[in-house]
């Protein structure tokens, strides 16, 4: 009777564990809606609470950055739209904040770091 109970109780912490180790894993794959703040599934289109569409409003920001993106560098001029300058002796310095590197791959780290 005793071995019968131990093995009922193992069976059901193990089952606990894995309820556990199923809802934590499935929360990785949510995030909060930003219009509501409900936890939603990444990969929904539309909160079910609220009914906000994630696609609508990415295809806006994508087409308000490219505008902005073309009115920055006035068009296709062939010239990088970060607009960094590239000093004396092969510095390449940040444009937003002055800050200097010793190679492009470094200040482009840095931009993605810091701005």
């Amino acid at each position: 009777m005793v071995q019968t109970m131990e093995t009922v109780a193992v069976v059901v912490i193990l089952a606990a564990l894995a309820y556990i180790l199923y809802m934590w894993n499935r929360r990785k794959d949510q995030i909060h809606c930003p219009n509501c703040g409900e936890r939603i599934d990444l990969y929904a289109d539309e909160c079910p609470h609220c009914g906000y569409q994630k696609g609508e409003v990415l295809k806006e920001r994508l087409e308000g950055e490219f505008e902005e993106e073309s009115e920055e560098t006035g068009g296709d001029t062939g010239e990088d739209a970060g607009g960094d300058t590239e000093g004396g002796d092969g510095e390449f310095v940040c444009d937003e904040c002055g800050d200097s590197f010793d190679s492009d791959q470094g200040l482009n780290i840095h931009k993605g770091m810091k701005h």
